[in-house]
């Protein structure tokens, strides 16, 4: 019995740790862009791209049918938008210098965040955009290697959600939409080469004068 449990204990040293455990990556600063489609029961009516620093995916998935259709319609009058779930159920791209294949990535429903509004009362088609975010996306990659789980932190941006009204129903129905986020702008090699000199000349500017002023006997 001694033998064996020292065997077993030799096979848990050897054994790479990556097949216990699954590392965990924070990516943050990373931008949305989502086209939203209504819901008509079928569901995965929204898809598009999540990418930033060392990450651009190609997700889809769906939100349910009631927050936006094209089939029961709204009432004008009626409250629409607010939060949801997005049902993500494909993803693939590449996560710094790995590609993954949608068999390869499982990724977890989130959140959106967003504000509300109300349909109006004057029987025309409208397109209202309200601030919005998607919280927490939990995406883990598995390899032969092992798995990873990575969090994907998103920028805010704006939802936008169009309508067409029928005049036969005296209702409101969903026609497209999107939510996009901003992105942060890079600066050019070139202009962070010269905010650097610029800097430096203004501060030799100042050493000068502090210079002169020194040998005038005025400082």
């Amino acid at each position: 019995m001694t033998h064996l449990r020292r065997a077993l204990w030799l096979l848990f040293l050897l054994t790479p740790f990556h097949c216990f455990a699954t590392s965990v990556h924070d990516l943050t600063n990373l931008s949305v862009n989502l086209n939203i489609y209504p819901n008509d029961g079928t569901g995965d009516n929204l898809g598009g791209t999540i990418f930033g620093p060392g990450v651009s995916l190609t997700v889809g998935g769906g939100t349910p049918y009631y927050w936006f259709n094209n089939v029961d319609g709204f009432a004008p009058g009626s409250g629409g938008g607010g939060s949801t779930t997005i049902f993500f159920d494909s993803v693939f791209g590449t996560i710094g210098s790995k590609s993954y294949d949608p068999s390869d990535l499982f990724i977890d429903a989130a959140t959106l965040n967003a504000g509300g509004f109300t349909f109006p009362t004057d029987g025309s088609g409208f397109t209202i955009s309200v601030p919005a975010s998607i919280g927490l996306i939990v995406l883990t990659g598995c390899t032969d290697t092992g798995c990873r789980t990575f969090n994907l932190i998103t920028r805010s941006g704006e939802l936008t959600l169009s309508f067409e009204y029928d005049a036969g129903t005296g209702m409101y129905y969903g026609t497209g939409g999107s939510f996009v986020t901003g992105t942060t702008p890079v600066p050019e090699p070139g202009t962070v080469s010269l905010l650097i000199l610029g800097l430096a000349s203004i501060a030799r500017l100042r050493h000068k004068k502090r210079a002169t002023v020194r040998g005038l006997g005025l400082f």
